[in-house]
């Protein structure tokens, strides 16, 4: 399953069955674009934004980024 294009009907429901039964899905290998995250993010329902807005990744409120990186790259911790 391809989570960077859009999933079919089917595939979605299929997708949803599966995390319903397992509860975490691991997709190895993939690169899924921020848009994409979203997008399949508002399959499963309404998609919150957390308070804490200086995490958000850039132009996309609904993902909120974690890292030990500095945006120079250089870990920080």
């Amino acid at each position: 399953m391809d989570l960077e294009a859009p999933l079919d009907d089917g595939e979605f429901e299929a997708l949803y069955d599966a995390f319903l039964q397992h509860q975490v899905l691991v997709f190895n290998g993939q690169y899924v674009s921020p848009a994409a995250q979203v997008a399949l993010a508002r399959r499963f329902g309404e998609v919150q934004t957390h308070v804490m807005n200086q995490y958000h990744a850039d132009g996309y409120p609904e993902l909120y980024l974690l890292s030990n990186l500095t945006p120079e790259g250089v870990p920080s911790g």
